[in-house]
């Protein structure tokens, strides 16, 4: 059995309850605040320049997507102010002032990002073994229903390396299982990824720019995409992307705390943002997106799972109107919900489908499951598919 799954950050939840958006928006904008503001002070801060920068207009609730995303924005747009400077009379004199203003975006920028990922890093470890077995739940049961030779391929919408950990782990219990992802296998690197240059380097792999690989010596495979990044993807001075080999590392060096306070070399390779459409019109993020096009279209899966995702994110609802109707598979659909149908007949209005009776055909083959993770796994439904 051949299985695609797209999980967002509800697939998380059951790991750490934190990691849901409201609380972890809540705390990522208490430790960007100075200890003499706050949290609800920067908040209105951010929500004010949030809605002053948008073109279309905000809702009340906003993500830390919604409020971070306006700061790297702005930050851009001081650069091309600082460009734009010499055009206009006696501007030459203003550009050494709007240059310190446009730093100062960056450095905002960079200390909402690393805040962020740092937070993220945390939350995703030291929680025990019964919050691993909610976590884990879902991985391992596509990993089993696709048991003994189909493929598994994962689209995960997380910076956690939560999934990363589950298929890890069931491949090293699971013999004749082999695991692949994003990153090239061979040959690895030891790149230095803080200025301080005495700070030991780190071990790391190139992310990939070929074709997915399956090892010719598993009869069953598990292979994992990042289709917004990872806490574990950093970009060095050249402009190569990699992937660091160990996370426990990364958080016991801080590495994200450390990017926040401008003290690396590298820099995150994540769409950490509400305009998430420039960023993955490139590396690696297209290459991510184009091989979820193809796995959902063109590789004729047998069961197509989305779970814990929201249907917020335009790029890939797009994706997925564009892709879903190539297939002839069950869809899956796990959320918290008290009302399936009427949950399955909204959000399949949110994806911009070519017409009607596309949407009916996907709906024809679409199942919700409103118990959420991990309750899911226990429908009778889900047994038996």
């Amino acid at each position: 059995m051949n299985i695609v799954a797209v999980i967002g950050n509800g697939a998380s939840i059951p790991y750490n309850p934190r990691l849901a958006l409201t609380p972890l928006t809540q705390e990522i904008l208490s430790r960007f605040a100075s200890q003499r503001i706050q949290a609800g002070d920067v908040q209105r801060t951010l929500s004010s320049l949030a809605r002053a920068a948008s073109p279309t207009g905000v809702g009340e609730d906003l993500s830390f997507e919604g409020l971070m995303g306006p700061i790297e924005r702005i930050a851009q747009g001081l650069e091309a102010i600082r460009e734009l400077a010499r055009f206009v009379p006696e501007g030459e004199n203003q550009r050494k002032r709007l240059k310190k203003v446009a730093t100062f975006g960056r450095t905002l920028t960079r200390r909402a990002v690393g805040t962020t990922l740092q937070l993220v890093t945390e939350l995703s470890s030291h929680e025990g073994e019964d919050a691993w077995d909610r976590g884990s739940a879902l991985i391992t049961s596509l990993a089993d229903m696709t048991k003994p030779d189909g493929v598994l391929r994962v689209f995960s919408l997380n910076y956690d390396n939560l999934g990363d950990s589950a298929l890890l782990r069931y491949e090293e219990t699971h013999q004749g299982t082999g695991l692949s992802d994003m990153a090239w296998g061979g040959g690895g690197s030891r790149i230095q990824v803080f200025s301080d240059e005495t700070r030991a380097d780190f071990s790391a792999h190139p992310l990939r720019q070929d074709e997915e690989y399956l090892s010719p010596s598993n009869n069953h495979h598990l292979v994992l995409y990042h289709l917004h990044g990872s806490i574990s993807w950093v970009r060095d001075g050249a402009g190569t992307s990699w992937k660091l080999s160990s996370t426990n590392r990364l958080r016991t060096d801080q590495l994200w705390s450390a990017y926040a306070k401008g003290e690396t070399q590298i820099e995150p390779v994540v769409v950490l943002a509400d305009q998430k459409a420039p960023r993955i019109a490139r590396d690696p993020f297209e290459w991510a997106y184009r091989r979820l096009t193809r796995a959902v279209a063109k590789m004729d899966p047998d069961l197509i799972v989305i779970a814990g995702y929201g249907f917020g994110d335009d790029p890939l609802n797009r994706v997925l109107a564009d892709a879903l109707p190539d297939s002839t598979c069950p869809v899956v659909i796990i959320t918290q919900t008290d009302d399936e149908l009427r949950f399955m007949r909204r959000t399949l209005r949110t994806l911009p489908f070519s017409g009607a009776a596309t949407r009916a055909s996907v709906q024809n083959r679409t199942l919700v499951l409103g118990d959420g993770l991990p309750g899911a796994m226990s429908r009778s439904e889900w047994e038996h598919l």
